[in-house]
């Protein structure tokens, strides 16, 4: 069940208590700033979606990357950083195209790592083996196509390491992205719940809290827009702490972060302008945005602090 903190007492505990709370910048809960790159695109090719030259494959695609088969039913541990047996949106972000080599970055379930390879064009079809830097178990090699009458690369993923779930399939699209602050959010008929791969799972305790939250969001997420207009505490006194937090969110996810957690992800990726471009919190955050975070983040605190005295 959602609890709100009264009215009073958050003005007592602002008032009262200021030595107790800093306004430091807002972190995501849980979410920890990791590796992060920002495209560098060398040349943006044609808007089309069939590329007609190896330059018109420069940008991002976006797809999923999904278990093969017979990893479907796998067990896994998901450490805030891992992704799960399918994923509706990571990156394949295409940098560069010189000689024959191809260089880029790919985004997934918050972690981004650099990738180099091979760039064939062929009669039919382009064909890209690319493999990602990394030391950890999530990276592994791409070997991608797209015929050149389609729009769609297609192909397979293959883990370099132990990883529990040591192939993918993977269908990108191109996309293209630009921080716009005045999106909005539409509301899923979806189960968010993951009902059907959580049994697979070992997750973190905190995800059961995330999961509700998702499913059943507070009307500010589609009233509220922290990216555009100045919050008040009369717009946030009386909101949830999970209200907060995913309010809090929402102004991350007009940026492009790429979120860690399994529900931040699936909830965020309802929406058809969201692409996951950048593991990096703080990036492009606006002067508005950062007094925001701030009394989001006070709240949030004062929340968490009236939750501890009462227990």
């Amino acid at each position: 069940m959602l609890k709100v903190l009264p009215l009073i007492l958050v003005s007592l505990l602002i008032n009262g208590c200021s030595k107790l709370i800093r306004n430091d910048f807002a972190q995501i809960t849980t979410e920890v700033e990791s590796f992060s790159v920002v495209g560098n695109f060398e040349y943006t090719g044609s808007q089309s979606n069939i590329p007609i030259s190896p330059n018109d494959l420069i940008g991002y695609w976006v797809g999923t990357f999904n278990a093969k088969e017979e990893f479907a039913n796998t067990q896994i541990i998901d450490n805030g950083q891992t992704p799960w047996h399918s994923e509706s949106k990571i990156v394949f972000a295409i940098e560069s195209i010189k000689n024959n080599k191809v260089k880029g970055f790919t985004v997934i379930a918050g972690s981004t790592h650099k990738f180099s390879g091979t760039f064939s064009d062929e009669v039919d079809q382009f064909v890209i083996f690319a493999s990602q830097q990394g030391k950890d178990k999530n990276v592994g090699n791409f070997n991608l196509n797209i015929l050149k009458n389609d729009s769609k690369i297609v192909g397979t993923w293959t883990a370099y390491k132990q990883a529990e779930i040591k192939e993918r399939l993977c269908v990108f699209e191109k996309r293209s992205f630009s921080y716009n602050s005045s999106v909005t959010f539409k509301q899923s008929t979806k189960d968010l719940t993951d009902s059907l791969l959580s049994s697979f799972v070992e997750m973190p305790e905190d995800y059961s809290e995330l999961y509700s939250t998702i499913s059943s969001p507070s009307e500010i997420i589609y009233t509220l827009n922290p990216s555009v207009n100045q919050l008040t505490e009369d717009d946030i006194s009386g909101a949830s702490v999970e209200s907060l937090v995913l309010l809090r969110n929402t102004i991350f996810a007009r940026h492009g972060y790429a979120f860690k957690k399994r529900p931040m992800r699936i909830f965020f990726e309802e929406q058809d302008w969201y692409v996951p471009i950048s593991s990096n919190p703080k990036q492009g955050l606006t002067t508005l945005e950062k007094k925001n975070l701030k009394i989001i983040d006070r709240y949030e605190k004062n929340y968490r602090m009236y939750e501890s005295f009462a227990r």
